[in-house]
């Protein structure tokens, strides 16, 4: 078979995912990053889930960038830092579109070169610009199908790799000694004690803010009662004086 007659080899997009049970989540995610170093990939994500008490990483989860021939190379290394429970491998096979979208570049180029010579000859202002638009619009399809083509070639290059790890066993954080937790309830008594003197502080500028709306009626209750006191005496006055 000569070399023009070889079968063109699959252009795939691969992507993969697997589940680990580890016994350290702290070592496992070291050697994951030195898996991934080794074999020249990238970290694209990094998720570290940890319980609210004790602040220690439960599960952690990884989004990596692999070259596609090193692929099986670190997935079985992965499999290697503790239990599988799940595995699974996707490929999409994007060789038609590569070829087609090659295709449409090259027919846009040709197009482009042609509309170029046609704007050298081209005397009348009309023309020139009806020239212009549609090289302009030429000229932005290729920019388009360009990065579109490029965006492909690097998927088929690099696969992604969806690396999920959890602890075996969940840790039990140490019990703090009386020390420590009479420390933490001083912070926290001093924390609240200070949470309710800042609400008692808003509480006396709003107060104050609106003491218009309370002052008004006060004056008027405080001068009506002071009326009806000198009424009083007015007429305890005249029955005297009866």
């Amino acid at each position: 078979m000569t070399a023009k007659d070889a079968i063109p080899r699959p252009q795939l997009i691969k992507s993969a995912e697997i589940s680990l049970q580890v016994k350290s989540i702290e070592e496992s995610t070291k050697a994951v990053t030195e898996i991934v170093k080794q074999q020249q990939g990238g970290i694209l994500e990094l998720h570290d889930f940890r319980s609210g008490e004790s602040g220690i990483a439960q599960s952690v989860s990884f989004k990596l960038r692999i070259p596609q021939e090193r692929l099986d190379i670190v997935i079985d290394a992965l499999s290697q830092l503790g239990i599988v429970k799940g595995r699974s491998l996707k490929a999409e096979d994007v060789s038609n579109q590569l070829v087609d979208l090659q295709a449409r570049l090259k027919n846009l180029r040709q197009t482009e070169t042609q509309l170029q010579e046609i704007l050298k000859q081209t005397g009348s202002v009309a023309d020139v610009l009806k020239v212009t638009q549609e090289l302009s619009r030429v000229r932005e399809s290729i920019e388009q199908i360009d990065a579109h083509l490029t965006n492909l070639k690097n998927q088929v290059a690099y696969s992604t790799v969806q690396v999920s790890l959890s602890a075996a066993i969940a840790s039990i954080p140490p019990q703090s000694d009386l020390g420590t937790q009479l420390q933490n309830t001083w912070n926290s008594a001093t924390h609240s004690l200070t949470v309710m003197s800042v609400g008692l502080l808003k509480l006396l500028i709003w107060l104050l803010v609106y003491c218009p709306y309370w002052l008004v009626p006060l004056a008027i209750f405080l001068f009506l009662r002071r009326r009806r006191r000198q009424l009083a005496q007015v007429q305890k006055q005249v029955q005297k004086q009866v």
